[in-house]
This record gives C-alpha cells, sequence and structure tokens, in this order.
C-alpha cells in the first residue's frame, strides 16, 4: 500500500495486515482507503526480483474505503 506524501502524490509503500470482515467489500488495486491500527514494526520480504525490501509494518483495525 502507498500512503499520500507531498503534493497529494502517493509515493511510500507500507505493509498492511488485515482480515475483511464478513460481508466487508475486497479491497483492490488503486482503491483509496483510511486505516486505524497499531504500527507493528518493520516487514522485511524478498520482492519478485530478488531483492530485499523493508517498509513500516501495521495491523489495521479499521479500514474506511474512500474511492
Amino acid at each position: 500500500m502507498n500512503i499520500k506524501g507531498k503534493l497529494n502524490v502517493y509515493e511510500d509503500t507500507i505493509w498492511v495486515n488485515y482480515t475483511l470482515k464478513s460481508g466487508q467489500n475486497h479491497i483492490i488495486e488503486n482503491d483509496i482507503i483510511n486505516i486505524w491500527g497499531n504500527v507493528k514494526g518493520r516487514k522485511k520480504y524478498t520482492a519478485v526480483m530478488g531483492n530485499n525490501i523493508t517498509v513500516p509494518e501495521v495491523d489495521a483495525v479499521y479500514i474506511e474505503l474512500l474511492n
């Protein structure tokens, strides 16, 4: 997920953990959302091209679909 930076450009990536509740719509690419949750720390993973990436990780408690 990318977060809004300067000039309303979505540029900074974070990792969000969230389990959809029964009847809740899926979140898809290019959706704009607000999230509320707890910062867990850093998430490390290997990208498709094999490079290692570290981003902030959030355990979302609530997600609001804006667009």
